[in-house]
């Protein structure tokens, strides 16, 4: 049994997948296994990935989502540690060596991060960076006791992601299923933060469609108020950020010509942000919105 299960999910993404498991394997820690789950790719991701050969465990499923992807690797996975990678991601060598020393050492802490560095889509290093606490954030103070998580810079103990129950797979396609995840993962358990880019988050130009964005938004919000609806604090934010949500919908709908449902997200953030007297500002920002609807 290894230490360490690396799982990885992919979608036709044969321009990276190569380099994000290469940089698994040129890890300084070795006790690890990959698990590599291909969710119904069309492009040359398969072939990239079996060229790995045994070092490399590959699994192809129907298209059934992201979420789904992530929870099959786990579980077809052993290691009493679990390191996810992003397929577009790649770690830098001590990564793994790291963050399993702090697992190693400090028994009640449950999972540990890091900073991430940008790289280009080229391969090219930058200077800026995600850092892994951001106790200013609001969604990090209310949630995430300051953290701030990336998927590729966490690592944690098996048992902590069986208490959380896996990733909601309603989340059919990537994007937001593993900030909703995260706000479970911390009502769990205690996390501690490397403050050292030892992986690299890589920007490039394929984005997440905004219509899954939009669904997705919809979802983690339903998701967080049905788990947090008792915690009065956490509730306010998520009805505060519905308002917010309503709005920019509303917004966006009258400027793609869609005016009477614009006017109706619009309408229904005010409803929402009187009854619940939360997003003051974005409830004064729809009423504008609304007037000039008009106009």
């Amino acid at each position: 049994m290894p230490k360490v299960s690396v799982v990885m999910t992919l979608f036709n993404s044969e321009p990276f997948i190569g380099a994000a498991i290469g940089s698994v394997l040129g890890q300084t820690y070795s006790d690890y296994e990959i698990v590599v789950v291909d969710d119904g790719s069309t492009d040359g991701s398969a072939a990239i990935v079996k060229s790995f050969g045994e070092r490399v465990r590959y699994v192809h499923q129907p298209n059934r989502g992201c979420a789904h992807a992530t929870n099959h690797g786990v579980a077809l996975s052993s290691g009493e540690y679990v390191a996810f990678l992003e397929n577009d991601d790649v770690w830098l060598p001590q990564k793994l060596e790291r963050q399993v020393a702090v697992l190693d050492l400090t028994p009640d802490v449950g999972a540990v991060n890091c900073d991430l560095q940008y790289v280009t889509e080229e391969g090219v290093i930058e200077e800026d960076w995600i850092q892994g606490r951001v106790p200013h954030d609001p969604y990090s103070r209310v949630f995430l006791k300051g953290f701030n998580f990336m998927l590729s810079a966490l690592m944690l103990r098996r048992t902590a992601f069986e208490k959380t129950g896996g990733f909601f797979e309603g989340f059919r396609a990537a994007g937001l299923q593993d900030v909703e995840w995260y706000a479970r993962l911390m009502d769990i358990t205690t996390a501690h933060h490397i403050p050292e880019a030892l992986a690299l988050f890589r920007r490039h130009g394929h984005r997440i469609a905004s219509k899954t964005r939009v669904r997705n938004e919809d979802i983690l919000l339903e998701r967080l108020l049905i788990r947090f609806r008792q915690d009065s604090r956490k509730r306010r934010y998520i009805l505060s950020r519905r308002v917010a949500f309503l709005s920019n919908q509303g917004k966006a709908q009258i400027d793609k010509g869609r005016i009477e449902e614009g006017r109706k997200e619009l309408r229904a953030a005010v409803r929402l942000g009187l009854g619940a007297r939360v997003g003051a500002k974005m409830v004064v920002r729809s009423l504008l919105r609304l007037a000039r609807s008009v106009g």
